[in-house]
């Protein structure tokens, strides 16, 4: 049965002695079942989204939805009240946060919250060992690429003209969509030596870079030096 809004007070007393029995580390996504009582509405959209993103919204005739709404945020914070739950990082369209905790049976007694739909937890891929098959239709498509520059004149594109390919970036390119004056938000494990490099000098230069923003809430994480994938 699920527990009541009295017992939550009982529950962060009771778990502030349990955290001596704790288990390692672990990352765990909380799903919430629902956005009531938020003190957003879809109705004043200008109190969650920016000015730039309504526009959008006008634009391309987007509705905004109940999904747009920031999650509850007596949610968080009654999840924050824990000593042994770390808030990670958090979505609203899919109304969940990520979380690490290392207490199991903290984690168990949560799932009869009310407002907790599912708790989840996430495992790291040890990608040395995935078993991928690449069936003849995928060798077939990378060999075209081998050549695809030569023949669609992508040579402008010099080593990226793969990546371009893939994505059909140089349709788009030729059909006049280059980026001008969009905002663009680009995630990956890390930029290391973007902020050195000379080929990136003037993306600086010119106040095109807005900021950076750590999902993985990683401590002592420096975007410019960690990861070299985005880069």
């Amino acid at each position: 049965m699920k527990m009541r809004l009295k017992q939550y007070l009982i529950l962060m007393f009771l778990f502030s002695f349990a955290y001596g029995f704790s288990q390692p580390q672990n990352m765990y996504v909380v799903t919430f079942t629902d956005k009531n009582n938020s003190s957003h509405a879809v109705s004043k959209p200008e109190t969650f989204l920016s000015p730039k993103a309504i526009e959008k919204r006008i634009r391309l005739n987007i509705p905004i939805t109940e999904e747009d709404l920031p999650i509850n945020e007596n949610y968080i914070d009654f999840l924050k009240a824990f000593s042994a739950i770390k808030i990670i990082t958090q979505s609203k369209w899919m109304n969940y946060v990520v979380v690490t905790c290392n207490n199991q049976l903290l984690l168990e007694t949560l799932k009869y919250i009310a407002f907790i739909d599912k708790i989840t937890q996430l495992h790291e891929i040890d990608y040395n060992n995935l078993d991928i098959q690449f069936t003849d239709r995928n060798y077939s498509f990378f060999n075209q690429l081998e050549t695809f520059h030569d023949t669609t004149g992508l040579t402008y594109y010099g080593k990226a003209a793969k990546q371009i390919a893939v994505h059909n970036g140089h349709y788009l390119h030729q059909l006049g969509y280059k980026g001008d004056n969009m905002l663009i938000v680009m995630l990956d494990n890390g930029y290391n030596s973007l902020d050195t490099l000379e080929f990136f000098s003037d993306f600086f230069q010119s106040n095109r870079f807005l900021g950076t923003h750590d999902a993985a809430n990683e401590e002592n994480y420096n975007i410019y030096r960690d990861g070299t994938h985005g880069t």
